[in-house]
């Protein structure tokens, strides 16, 4: 598992309890939040939001 991988998966634990998704990005190492939400778009399908919203309907 790349360190990408890495990164995005914890994200994905964060956006459960983190405020902000600029927060959960500089959590994970990612100081700019518009490659952030590129990055785990890209490895997901989906934006951090849109990953957040799917997880509140549950």
């Amino acid at each position: 598992m790349s360190l990408a991988e890495l990164r995005i998966q914890r994200a994905k634990d964060l956006l459960q309890t983190c405020s902000s998704v600029k927060q959960v990005a500089e959590c994970v190492g990612f100081s700019d939040n518009p490659y952030f939400s590129k990055a785990f778009k890209k490895q997901t399908g989906v934006s951090p939001l849109e990953f957040r919203r799917h997880l509140k309907k549950e």
